[in-house]
């Protein structure tokens, strides 16, 4: 029995035990062509739904929100859904962070069909680095998409678990501490943000030691932690095999300096590297050199440039860009005591490009809009970036805008701007299939870290930022739901 907390009540999803019930969800439909079952869509990680033909360029501006999840009005919250929800059979899954770390199933129709609460792990009692070095703002929960198959749904939490589910029941089946030893390449600060996959019978997922913040702590002896590569038993959980990034950390005596300077720059006129990341022992070297062609799609920094979730439908690449190279200014130096205001964003694009990237097909530029913080009322103007993944049908590009908060369709092949949907703050990117588009809502990003002995201080721009969320669900005015015929049974729930 799974309790999940709301703001003014709570309530109670029991799950059955597998028992008699297994054999009716067992025969539920397999994972179709048209069901977006993976962050990428499938493993080529195109994000290109080749199967939905019922959106198109000539009807997505009549999109209409068919749900959310919780309800408009509701009592009820989630928490931040960061990442593309997975949608399979009009079933939709999806996990949040911040307020109370759960995973989720909901019905073609945005009723909870279960929910998992996921057991922290970020705690003092299991020696999360962050609580003991006072950094108690950090939060557990999963940063990323979910996996699932014809049984079971696999997901990675912040807090570094690998934990897979029953699709049908929601019970917990295994899950693996990837900060803890018997995990071959178990460390302290170990996260999972990637998105695991299937391939060649096995599940593959990625992760690392995530010690950002703590490099700054003076007591703590950074950075030891070290990206992997692991592949498990997808019914057992059973390591298989794991692959470490780089080498085998060590201790240097003396130590070694690292000079950092503002971030990587690019001369346009020129194309020499003004600025660049940070050097072991001695100022920046100008290297490298850059096209002088002005039709660059982003500044190469800590966040300038071609972020995650690019689509490719087998002709054309659409590149997602954010140009905010002001940010690495901000994060440098000690996390307790920056300085350094926090620069606005100066751009955000969507590009379709060919694979070969000599041919920019179209280019859709984000206006530049008047922001106000929220906390402080500090006005600025500055870009929209786009950071989210990019969601492909033969027809349409779907994304996110992080600023404006606003789910955009584009036409694909001009790259002329169909449909927006106003949702709110936002960093999730959409995911599509049979007909409808779903994206999840808030987000917690980029805010400064706290601590015990320093009084947190955000100084500059701030992004739209909340500790909740919500699941939408658009579709065309005559969708009934009817192509989620096959129904599948959820779990029995009460409220209390």
């Amino acid at each position: 029995m799974g309790r999940i907390r709301t703001s003014n009540r709570m309530f109670t999803a029991v799950c059955l035990s597998l028992g008699a019930a297994a054999s009716v969800w067992s025969h539920a439909a397999a994972i179709e062509p048209g069901d977006w079952a993976q962050y990428n869509y499938d493993n080529r990680g195109w994000r290109f739904n080749h199967a939905e033909q019922t959106l198109k360029a000539s009807n997505v501006a009549t999109l209409e929100e068919k749900w959310r999840f919780p309800t408009r009005g509701s009592t009820e919250e989630i928490g931040v859904v960061h990442a593309t929800p997975v949608v399979v059979n009009g079933y939709v899954y999806f996990g949040t962070t911040r307020t109370q770390p759960s995973f989720y199933k909901l019905t073609p129709d945005g009723k909870l069909c279960w929910c998992h609460e996921i057991e922290s792990i970020v705690t003092a009692e299991h020696g999360d680095p962050y609580i003991e070095h006072g950094l108690d703002a950090t939060v557990d929960g999963v940063m990323n998409s979910a996996l699932v198959d014809d049984q079971r749904v696999y997901f990675g939490t912040f807090g570094g678990q690998l934990i897979c589910l029953d699709r049908f029941s929601g019970k917990l089946l295994w899950k693996v501490n990837t900060k803890r030893e018997p995990f071959s390449a178990a460390h302290p600060s170990n996260t999972i943000m990637s998105s695991p996959i299937l391939a060649d019978g096995k599940l593959i997922v990625a992760g690392g030691g995530f010690e950002h913040a703590l490099g700054a702590i003076p007591d703590y002896p950074c950075c030891s932690g070290r990206g992997f590569v692991a592949a498990f038993d997808p019914e057992s959980g059973e390591s298989l095999w794991g692959y470490t990034v780089g080498p085998e950390p060590e201790r240097f005596d003396p130590l070694v300096a690292i000079e950092f300077d503002n971030g990587n720059r690019i001369d346009r006129a020129g194309g020499e590297i003004l600025y660049q990341t940070p050097k072991y022992q001695g100022p920046p070297v100008a290297d490298m050199r850059a096209s002088k062609d002005t039709r660059i799609l982003a500044l190469p920094s800590a966040l300038g440039g071609l972020q995650t979730g690019c689509g490719f439908d087998g002709e054309r690449v659409y590149a997602n860009g954010t140009d905010w190279p002001g940010l690495a200014i901000a994060l440098q130096g000690a996390a307790s005591s920056r300085t350094n205001p926090i620069i606005p964003p100066s751009a955000g694009r969507v590009t379709a490009i060919a694979p070969n990237t000599l041919v920019e097909h179209w280019r859709h530029e984000r206006p530049r809009l008047h922001h106000t913080n929220l906390d402080d009322g500090e006005k600025f103007t500055c870009g929209d970036p786009v950071g989210s993944g990019v969601a492909l049908t033969d027809e349409l590009v779907f994304f996110t805008t992080t600023l404006s908060g606003e789910l955009t369709a584009l036409d694909s092949r001009t790259g002329k701007l169909l449909k927006t949907i106003p949702i709110g703050p936002v960093w999730c990117g959409p995911s599509v299939s049979n007909g409808r588009v779903y994206v999840g809502s808030g987000s917690d990003l980029f805010t400064a870290w706290s601590s015990k002995e320093q009084a947190k201080a955000r100084v500059g721009f701030s992004l739209p930022t909340t500790e909740i969320g919500a699941v939408y669900c658009f579709g065309l005015p005559d969708d009934d739901g009817a192509q989620f015929s096959q129904q599948e049974n959820c779990p029995q729930r009460k409220t209390d």
